[in-house]
């Protein structure tokens, strides 16, 4: 009789096995096949990296040279603001440097900065601009800004300075360590509009957008002066 049960559960166990190693399989698969789309084919993760790579150089400017910007913000900003015309007319004075990330907001930045700053970016002066709406939201980007703009730590921060349930926590955490998690919803998107025409038009349909408030939009600026000896705890806000 043992002999019959062991018999009975060896081929279960063989099967459970070869089970297991295609679902593994098939998630190196996609998350390699995500992380190369994303870094040869993705625009905005191209901009971004660069912007990041550039912003985490600066230092403060010696006598006489222009003076250190960083400017973050939004598609307020990426759309608003014409950064190539505005260093020409303010290279004497300024060197201009932006990441702009669309659908991003206050929490965004706040822990994108920290990270920054942890990192060694010493900018003398901050440019934030983001609108009233998203200034005022309780929430993050859920693809691009946990996997480009946080670590590990800043993504357990975020979850829980905006109490953050078990599945959204998981999700945060998933997005920061996952190329293809980060941009399911990205993928997802292109796949819709080669299936169903003018799908974005059908969404804006289904879930209007809140009011936009009326000008002028949040526009903040802060002078460092000692970064080197700033905590974490006295970043702009």
């Amino acid at each position: 009789m043992p002999s019959s049960i062991s018999n009975s559960r060896h081929p279960a166990f063989t099967y459970a096995k070869i089970l297991f190693a295609i679902c593994a399989s098939l998630t190196i698969s996609f998350e390699l096949l995500s992380d190369d789309l994303l870094k040869h084919h993705s625009e905005t993760y191209a901009r971004v990296s660069q912007q990041y790579a550039d912003a985490l150089r600066l230092r403060h400017a010696k006598p006489r040279e222009p003076m250190s910007v960083l400017m973050v913000g939004n598609s307020l900003l990426l759309y608003g603001v014409d950064v190539d015309r505005l260093q020409k007319l303010t290279s004497s004075q300024l060197s201009i440097h932006p990441i702009f990330l669309e659908a991003t907001g206050y929490y965004d930045w706040l822990y994108a900065l920290r990270r920054l700053f942890r990192d060694g970016s010493r900018p003398q002066v901050v440019v934030l601009g983001v609108g009233v709406n998203a200034f005022l939201s309780n929430a993050v980007r859920q693809d691009y800004a946990p996997l480009m703009l946080f670590d590990l730590q800043d993504a357990y921060d975020v979850a829980s300075e905006l109490k953050f349930d078990r599945t959204a926590t998981s999700n945060l955490l998933l997005d920061h360590s996952s190329a293809f998690w980060d941009t399911r919803s990205v993928f997802r998107m292109q796949v819709l509009r080669h299936i169903v025409p003018h799908c974005q038009q059908l969404f804006l349909l289904l879930k209007p957008q809140p009011p936009v408030p009326p000008a002028p939009e949040f526009i903040i600026v802060y002078r460092v002066e000692n970064r080197e000896n700033m905590s974490s705890n006295d970043l702009p806000v």
